[in-house]
This record gives C-alpha cells, sequence and structure tokens, in this order.
C-alpha cells in the first residue's frame, strides 16, 4: 500500500463489505499514510483502531508519530508520546528522537531540549541523532550559545559526534562569533576523519579572518586536503 486516497478506499471497501481489519491491516495503511505525509488519514486510523476494540501497539505508535514528524507537528507528537504510555508501552530514544525531530523543523528549540532531558529521565542514553536534532533546533531558532553548550555536553557524555555535529557547531560557531571556537571545532573534525565541504569551509574561513588565522586554515588544507571535497577546494 503506497497511496493513502488507495487505502482509505480500501478500507471503505472492507467496511462495506464486512471484512473486519486487524491490526496488521491498519498498521500497513499507517505505513501508507506515514510515506504520504497524511496525519489526519493517520489519526483517524489511530480512532478506528481504538474504536474496534484493538489496542495500538509499537509499530502504530511508530507510523503515527513518523507522521506527525514528517508534518512538524511536535505536539502532536508529544501528545501520541503520552498515549503510548499510557497504553503500557515504554518509547525508546527513536521515539524521543522524532519528536525532537519534529521540534528542530518548527524551530521549538527549548522543547527539543526538554524532550533531550525526558530521554535522560527514562534512562535512556540520548545519541547522537537525538544531540544534532537538538542543535539544529537551536541553530534555527537563533540560539547558537545553546546549541554549542549542547555539543559540550555531548562530547562529555561520551557520545561522538558525526560530520553533521560539527557542521552545525562551526556554523553555531559563527553565529555566535564565537570564532576561535568555529576553528578548534574544523581541528577536532578533520582529526576524527571528518569531510569538511564547502559551506563548512567557508565558516571556518570567515573565522579565521577575524582572528588572524586564514595561515592555519591554509596549512589544515593542506595536511588533510583528502578530507575537503572538490568543491571545498575550489582553485586554493
Amino acid at each position: 500500500l503506497r497511496d493513502s486516497a488507495m487505502v482509505t478506499t480500501l478500507l471503505k471497501q472492507m467496511k462495506t463489505a464486512k471484512v473486519e481489519a486487524n491490526l496488521i491491516s491498519y498498521n500497513a495503511c499507517l505505513a501508507a499514510f506515514a510515506r504520504s505525509m497524511d496525519l489526519q488519514g493517520a489519526l483517524d486510523t489511530l480512532d478506528k483502531i481504538r474504536a474496534s476494540g484493538m489496542k495500538p501497539d509499537k509499530v502504530t505508535y511508530s507510523a503515527c508519530i513518523t507522521v506527525a514528524e514528517k508534518c512538524a507537528r511536535w505536539d502532536v507528537a508529544l501528545r501520541l508520546m503520552h498515549e503510548m504510555s499510557c497504553d503500557g508501552i515504554r518509547p525508546d530514544t527513536i521515539f524521543f528522537n522524532a519528536c525532537i525531530s519534529a521540534c528542530e523543523k518548527s524551530r521549538q528549540w527549548r522543547k527539543a531540549i526538554e524532550i533531550l532531558e525526558d530521554i535522560k529521565r527514562e534512562g535512556l542514553q540520548p545519541d547522537t541523532i537525538s544531540y544534532n536534532s537538538c542543535m539544529a533546533a537551536c541553530q534555527k531558532g537563533d540560539a547558537p550559545t545553546k546549541a554549542l553548550e549542547l555539543f559540550a555536553e555531548m562530547r562529555r557524555a561520551g557520545v561522538k559526534p558525526d560530520v553533521v555535529s560539527f557542521n552545525i557547531g562551526i556554523r553555531c560557531s559563527c553565529d555566535a562569533r564565537e570564532w576561535h571556537q568555529a576553528i578548534i571545532l574544523m581541528h577536532a573534525m578533520l582529526k576524527d576523519g571528518c569531510t569538511v565541504d564547502a559551506l563548512c569551509y567557508r565558516d571556518c574561513f570567515v573565522a579565521a579572518s577575524h582572528v588572524n588565522k586564514l595561515g592555519e586554515i591554509k596549512r589544515l588544507l593542506q595536511t588533510y586536503r583528502g578530507q575537503f571535497d572538490e568543491d571545498a577546494i575550489g582553485d586554493r
């Protein structure tokens, strides 16, 4: 099932033919709604599951929360997480991350950080995706200093930053005019084997120009040339 309109038609035909849908059927429908980003269709299907006396399972909630995340409806995602817990299903980090991602899309950085803290309160470990989404929410919400605090917390917690983490950290360093910090992160990024793209290089070049460190950036380019993509290198 790939099309949400087709799913709706199929459910109506099943009802007309007095064929009773089971939870597997409903979950397959929800997966189609998730692909087509049809939030209302997913929520209506969830209501039908409950009205039929069935109990939603982890797959059900996963599909519904995925749609809410794709539609940037952080409020719906959090409501579904609460309902999930009431149904006796303990959310894992993946579910929390979907809620943080919805907050990122909505620039709700404070709410994203609250959810990050909820992960810890549940006895779970935030992962790289958790922190990246939170930092991205801060970046989009014009809170670059908070993003840098999260980057530092991430490293203290032993969570390994990836290229996305470093790119956000460097961008936020520039937004916060923490020029030296941007260069420090570039050093760490290269030592970790990450690739530097054109946007990241531009940010570091701008940072270096503010603190008279252009020579240092050029030396890094020579030392780690294989880790700079072609667009970043250009004619340099």
